[in-house]
């Protein structure tokens, strides 16, 4: 449904990899603010956010990063301070992401015990990749909605004076 060819030809829809950052993004934005936004010192609270680098759809994610950034800034909170992809040998962020990621995925579901060992050398030899997007029935159809609507406000926007 996100990808079925309706909506404006020029408008970019993310890839997996863009809308889960897109996603995770928000998410962590909402919580920033729950916890902090009643905080006096919250105007100057910045996040700032690092990526593993390497993954082909980063340029993706920078964009998603980029638009929320600038939807953010529009209404008055100035929250997002930039995205930088780095390796995982050079920044101890992303290993600390990287072994909490891990850990938890081998607990498996509602934190059930890990799974036999035989299990773990099984899944650590398969090249897997894992994808999941929780949305409402529904869900997926407003935010391409949402998306299509942004595009076509940008596109019906007058250009300021000087710019051409």
């Amino acid at each position: 449904y996100y990808r079925d060819g309706q909506g404006p030809r020029k408008l970019r829809l993310d890839t997996c990899y863009g809308l889960s950052f897109r996603l995770c993004l928000l998410h962590m934005v909402s919580e920033v603010i729950r916890r902090l936004g009643h905080d006096k010192r919250f105007e100057r609270t910045r996040l700032n956010i690092v990526m593993e680098s390497g993954n082909r759809h980063a340029g993706d994610a920078e964009r998603a990063f980029n638009e929320e950034a600038s939807d953010l800034a529009k209404s008055g909170c100035d929250l997002l301070a930039g995205v930088t992809f780095a390796l995982k040998d050079r920044c101890d962020p992303l290993m600390v992401a990287d072994f909490l990621a891990h850990t938890t995925f081998m607990r498996g579901e509602n934190g059930f015990p890990p799974p036999p060992l035989s299990e773990v050398a099984r899944v650590k030899s398969e090249k897997t990749s894992l994808l999941h997007l929780g949305f409402d029935p529904g869900g997926l159809a407003e935010y391409k909605s949402s998306l299509v609507e942004r595009y076509e406000a940008r596109r019906r926007r007058p250009l300021a004076v000087g710019s051409e």
